[in-house]
């Protein structure tokens, strides 16, 4: 799809949420890598060695912006429009990246499941706080997302959702 019917498009909602992991930032390497860091411990707290393997990554390294994400997330903000963040990454993770970038974004807030894993997708617990803090409904909503478990939040939220690895629009209509 165009670059100009995809702006277009989203420039329709009110409220704009961003995934952050592999959708706003390409973090998939670091992720992997520090899985594997934490597989090798003997460690029973995996997790936390995974959270700060990949903590030390990040601060080591230049993460990458999406391209598609930063091209919407600089028209959404010439529209002043709403804009969050809604991530399962923990909250320490998402503003070290975000205080490492060239770019200074500016999100109305951001929402982090982190360890709080029912708050986390699949569950869309954090899109729909999201809504009720803009004060918006789900047909002026839509997220853009890179994972399934992003794709399933979004429906479950009853909001559109736009895949940023395929520059396609999943509409979730509500019957009135």
């Amino acid at each position: 799809m165009e670059i100009n019917k995809i702006l277009d498009k989203i420039s329709n909602y009110d409220l704009i949420l961003f995934d952050f992991d592999g959708t706003l930032f390409q973090t998939q390497e670091f992720h992997k890598k520090a899985y594997k860091i934490a597989d090798k411990s003997q460690s029973k707290n995996r997790y936390e060695i995974k959270c700060q393997a990949f903590l030390d990554l990040v601060v080591k390294n230049k993460v990458q912006t999406k391209d598609i994400s930063l091209l919407i997330y600089f028209y959404i903000s010439f529209l002043k429009k709403k804009k969050a963040i809604v991530s399962a990454t923990l909250s320490e993770n998402v503003n070290t990246i975000l205080s490492k970038s060239q770019i200074n974004f500016n999100f109305d807030k951001i929402y982090c499941g982190g360890r709080l894993k029912e708050k986390n997708k699949p569950s869309p617990f954090m899109h729909i706080e999201a809504m009720k803090y803009f004060n918006t409904c789900c047909k002026k909503t839509i997220i853009l997302e890179d994972s399934e478990n992003g794709f399933i939040a979004a429906k479950k939220a009853n909001i559109d959702c736009f895949d940023v690895n395929t520059h396609s629009f999943y509409y979730n209509v509500l019957e009135e």
